[in-house]
C-alpha cells in the first residue's frame, strides 16, 4: 500500500481540501506491481480516484494525458532462466522516473543493459525496453508518463 495525500483548493477558495489515505495496487503481476497515484487530463483536470485491481488499468495514459505511478519490480530468483525479451515493450509516452529504493536493470531492445540504483533518474522516450531485477530485493520507482503528443524531450 502507498499512502497518498492530496491537498487542493476546495469549493470555498479560502479553504483547502485534504484527502489522506492508502491506495492499493492497480495491477499486480508475478514480478511487477503498480499503484496509480493520479492523472491529469488534457484540460488540466486532475483525477485522484483510487484505481484498484480489475478497474480497467491501462499501461499508457490517455491521449494528451499524464499519469503518476509508484512501481515495484520484484527480484527474479537467482536460479531462474531469464529470457531478455520477456516484458519488452514500448509506449507512446515520455517516461520520467526515479529509483526510490533498490536496484533494477533497464534492458534495451539492442541488448544493452543499464543498471539503475536508488537516487538515479531516467527518461524513456518511446523506446522498446524491459525491466529486470536480479538484486535479490524489491526495487521501488516513481514514474510520470506523459503522452508524446506534446512533442519530444530535449537533453538540455
Amino acid at each position: 500500500m502507498v499512502r497518498r495525500v492530496v491537498v487542493r483548493t476546495g469549493e470555498d477558495p479560502d479553504k483547502v481540501d485534504v484527502s489522506d489515505g492508502d491506495v492499493g495496487d492497480a495491477i499486480s503481476l508475478e514480478r511487477f506491481s503498480a499503484t496509480e497515484i493520479g492523472a491529469v487530463g488534457r484540460a488540466g483536470s486532475a483525477s485522484f480516484s483510487a484505481w484498484q485491481a480489475g478497474d480497467g488499468w491501462q499501461l499508457e495514459p490517455g491521449v494528451g494525458d499524464v499519469s503518476f505511478r509508484i512501481v515495484r519490480f520484484l527480484p527474479i530468483p537467482a536460479d531462474a532462466a531469464v529470457d531478455p525479451t520477456v516484458g519488452m515493450h514500448a509506449t507512446q509516452t515520455v517516461d520520467l522516473g526515479s529509483v526510490l529504493s533498490g536496484e533494477v536493470t533497464l534492458v534495451l531492445e539492442s541488448g544493452e543493459e543499464i543498471a539503475l540504483q536508488s537516487g538515479d533518474v531516467f527518461v524513456l522516450e518511446g523506446v522498446p525496453h524491459a525491466w529486470r531485477n536480479t538484486s535479490g530485493v524489491p526495487c521501488i520507482a516513481s514514474i510520470v508518463m506523459l503522452s508524446r503528443l506534446a512533442g519530444r524531450v530535449t537533453d538540455r
